[in-house]
């Protein structure tokens, strides 16, 4: 996906926000990389992830509307949503462990299933 990512301008959306997820997947494997490298590698993925997805619906409205409004309109977990703002808006309590990884899981599961069936799977950020 790298080396499509440099010969084109933008990738179609589906793919670009997979990317991020397959790199937090290799990250977390790798036994040489600390696990709070890997926290923070995990939870920039998922963040990355929510914030990209949930964009794609909003260019069809004048205003904005909610994340929530949002991934709801997608049908994208609601928990996935919130574990986002805690990571991006949290009070630093949030230290990784089990619950990124299953929300990664999550996320995978949504593309499959999901992202076929809208159009914007194909569409260019």
């Amino acid at each position: 996906m790298l080396v499509w990512q440099a010969r084109v301008e933008k990738l179609p959306a589906g793919v670009d926000v997979t990317l991020p997820l397959l790199q937090a997947k290799i990250v977390d494997a790798d036994p040489t990389v600390e696990n709070s490298v890997k926290s923070i590698f995990l939870a920039s993925a998922l963040q990355r992830f929510v914030t990209s997805i949930v964009k794609l619906p909003q260019t069809k409205y004048y205003r904005a509307h909610s994340m929530h409004n949002l991934a709801q309109e997608i049908g994208l977990p609601m928990h996935l949503v919130d574990l986002r703002n805690e990571l991006v808006h949290g009070h630093g309590g949030w230290t990784g462990g089990e619950t990124v990884h299953r929300a990664l899981d999550t996320a995978f599961k949504w593309i499959k299933v999901t992202c076929l069936l809208y159009k914007f799977m194909f569409a260019v950020l």
